[in-house]
């Protein structure tokens, strides 16, 4: 029915829509920060044909715009925004009302804005002939993934897994480690193929769709039930119940994952090799990310399709490239021409397609001798979407050049802008792919064929990393680190991370450091703690100012035990003593403590073995605290016992012996009864453990460190002694 409707809308629509260019259905916006007064400045390109515009805004994690910040005039073409906070990232939204047509626009931005201090847990999913030819290389992305701040593990999987059997590998991973996010398929894993759809509108080309966001997608129903459609003319496309395809046109629910691969199988137009192919993919990635080549920042929009009914593909580029690059750095010039010797950080290049070519960009054959100076890219036109086929055009386009990443956008349109501030390629394609009403989609929203061809961990840009660190221990509770400098001469400094044992990452300095070197305190969990030493760089762009990054400079320590104090003190009262006294007994329960302390009445005093009056009347309570303290932490207990009234409960002497003791150790009761009812209370007064015995009980394994009230009741009455378990 969607594709109906597409058609009808498409008869139906205004001579006016034709005569726009794709430019004009874009808000070419962009934001600079202010720090005094503190604002964002928001400015678009003047299109005489406006009416109106309305801005929006929201944080990133809200899922909708809301009613706009303002309404202007056509004739506008600025908006201030000074209620924001420093440090903090907004997006806007600007639209625009032309009479005949809407334009829009997204800008994430802020001042001063950090990176996310953990990016969450992330699979590298490799085919094995590419692990196992390139092991080396998949070791270094991993490394990498892992600098940048990934909690990154790799799974190896034969090229002829079912994609059931692939998805449970992902989804266990995902089950099994807190907050996962994204996943990187390297090689030809499985393919997953789902739908019956067309979005290039072919009708010989209806049926099932690689789908790869299966994998991205945690909780979704996928069936293989009711499709039955074998009209495509290649095979791959057909989709009958029980083959392995699965029904779903749309996502069943939102994926989870951010989702990218990497992918040159099929590819015999090269003459070079799959493996040769992906390795010179992960080395020029990897060279990337270490700051060792980058591209200029400007953008390329090569446009074969003009407005096309409103549909506007190359609006993708002119709407995305603004807040990245700037809109005076975005111009429209031959897609191979110019960049086989231009640099061009992003491009976006469209036109009638076959599987192998896009009309006025190029074909496969041409790709395959190319070297073209781009390094994030979309390409759109027909067929070519479909990327699983032999010498597709746009993993063409990926196998060669700088190239990194792609996107097949136009049906839907794609969301770059997050990239300006410092968000991966990956988190735009998961926006991209969940998108329904909160951007402007276009045809095609939320179907499965939506896929970034690419690492989806690669940034916008990085800094050169620190190199180098090492680790030591200065004494017992702080660690030492030092590096070697970042060849980047310009930067703010060095950002430190921490990651103890299955823990997020955490930020340990507050502002940048400007030296080499940097002391942990207080490392005292144990487990491995891994720390990341980044170069950090204050960057003013065309989305305000953000704290970029460098890969990290990494290494680990194991702690072997816990450091934390622990103790159990008790106050031990001297029943033949008139007035009443007593002591303060500490029992250290590991070698850490090097400081007792006890609050007790008002009064502070310290050590073991301490003498103490109480000032309470017999037969009230007295409230003590016990502290076992060394300089990065502190144990405190608070304890209120009854004092003794004359020759109540606990004047007779009943001694439990071994005391302190351990649990599972058989306790001797010492007195003139032979047979006792036991209670064991926890200072918080749970029964814990009760017996009836004789002149001996065994501590069960249950019971733990810690301060214990005995009742032990006999045919003379009810007595308590204090236990102490270690």
């Amino acid at each position: 029915m969607k594709h109906l409707l597409l058609s009808l809308i498409l008869c139906l629509i205004s001579p006016f829509w034709f005569a726009q260019s794709a430019s004009s259905y874009a808000v070419h916006v962009e934001a600079k920060a202010q720090q005094n007064p503190l604002s964002i400045e928001l400015s678009w390109n003047l299109d005489g044909n406006a009416t109106s515009y309305a801005v929006y805004r929201k944080l990133p994690s809200e899922l909708t715009f809301g009613v706009p910040l303002a309404t202007l005039s056509g004739g506008d073409t600025m908006y201030t925004d000074d209620e924001i906070e420093s440090e903090k990232e907004y997006e806007y939204y600007v639209k625009k009302s032309a009479g005949g047509y809407i334009g829009h626009g997204y800008c994430n931005a802020g001042v001063g804005i950090y990176l996310e201090e953990d990016r969450g847990a992330a699979l590298l999913l490799v085919e094995s002939g590419i692990f196992d030819a390139l092991t080396d290389e998949v070791n270094q992305a991993l490394a990498d993934l892992k600098a940048d701040g990934w909690r990154a593990e790799i799974a190896v999987v034969a090229s002829d897994t079912d994609v059931v059997d692939v998805k449970s590998i992902i989804t266990e991973y995902y089950n099994s480690v807190s907050d996962m996010r994204l996943v990187y398929v390297l090689g030809h894993v499985p393919v997953p193929y789902s739908g019956n759809l067309y979005p290039d509108a072919h009708t010989n080309h209806i049926g099932a769709w690689p789908a790869d966001v299966y994998y991205a997608d945690m909780n979704g129903t996928w069936t293989d039930q009711s499709v039955n459609n074998v009209t495509a003319s290649d095979p791959r496309n057909h989709n009958t119940p029980g083959d392995g395809k699965f029904d779903q046109s749309e996502l069943p629910s939102d994926v989870e994952l951010y989702i990218g691969r990497v992918d040159f199988a099929n590819l015999p137009v090269f003459a070079e090799s799959e493996i040769e192919l992906t390795r010179r993919y992960l080395q020029r990635t990897h060279e990337y990310k270490m700051g060792e080549w980058t591209l200029e920042k400007r953008a390329l929009i090569d446009d074969n399709f003009g407005g096309f009914n409103g549909e506007a593909f190359a609006a993708n580029g002119w709407r995305n490239f603004s807040p990245l690059v700037g809109r005076d750095n975005v111009g429209a010039s031959d897609y191979r021409t110019t960049m086989s010797s231009d640099g061009y950080l992003f491009s976006y290049g469209c036109g009638g397609g076959t599987f192998t070519s896009a009309g006025g960009i190029g074909n496969s054959t041409q790709l395959s001798t190319d070297s073209l100076q781009t390094g994030f890219t979309m390409i759109f036109g027909s067929y070519f979407g479909d990327w699983d086929r032999s010498d597709n055009f746009i993993r063409s386009a990926l196998a060669q050049g700088r190239t990194m990443s792609i996107s097949w956008a136009g049906r839907p349109n794609w969301f770059y802008h997050p990239m300006a501030t410092g968000h991966s390629i990956g988190y735009s394609a998961f926006l991209s792919q969940n998108n329904d009403n909160l951007y402007w989609s276009s045809y095609g929203a939320r179907f499965v064929h939506i896929a970034l061809l690419g690492d989806p961990s690669l940034r916008m840009e990085y800094v050169s990393p620190a190199t180098s660190l090492e680790i030591d221990t200065v004494d017992t509770f702080y660690v030492s680190l030092t590096w070697s400098a970042s060849v980047d001469a310009a930067i703010d400094g060095y950002n430190v991370y921490r990651q103890s044992t299955e823990e997020p990452y955490i930020r340990l300095n507050e502002e940048p450091i400007t030296s080499l070197s940097f002391i942990d305190s207080c490392v005292i969990e144990e487990g491995t703690h891994t720390y990341l030493v980044k170069a950090t760089k204050l960057i003013e762009n065309h989305s305000g100012t953000y704290w970029n990054e460098g890969l990290g400079a990494m290494g680990s320590i194991e702690i072997k035990t816990d450091k934390y104090a622990d103790g159990i003190g008790y106050f031990q009262e001297n029943f033949d003593s008139n007035p009443l006294t007593g002591t303060f007994i500490a029992h250290s329960l590991n070698n850490w403590v090097s400081t007792i302390k006890w609050e007790a009445e008002g009064n502070t005093l310290h050590g073991n073995d301490v003498l103490y009056e109480p000032i309470g009347a017999m037969g009230t309570f007295f409230t003590y605290s016990s502290s076992f303290q060394n300089q990065c932490s502190s144990l405190t207990t608070i304890q209120a016992i009854p004092l003794s009234v004359g020759n109540d409960i606990r004047s007779t002497s009943t001694l439990l012996f071994p005391n302190p003791t351990i649990s599972g150790d058989q306790i001797q009761i010492q007195s003139d009864f032979d047979s006792h009812e036991i209670r064991i209370f926890s200072i918080e007064g749970r029964l814990v453990f009760s017996a009836n015995c004789g002149a001996q009980f065994t501590l069960p394994s249950r019971v733990s460190a810690g301060l214990y009230m005995v009742e032990i009741e006999t045919q003379e009455g009810l007595k308590i002694e204090r236990l102490v378990v270690k």
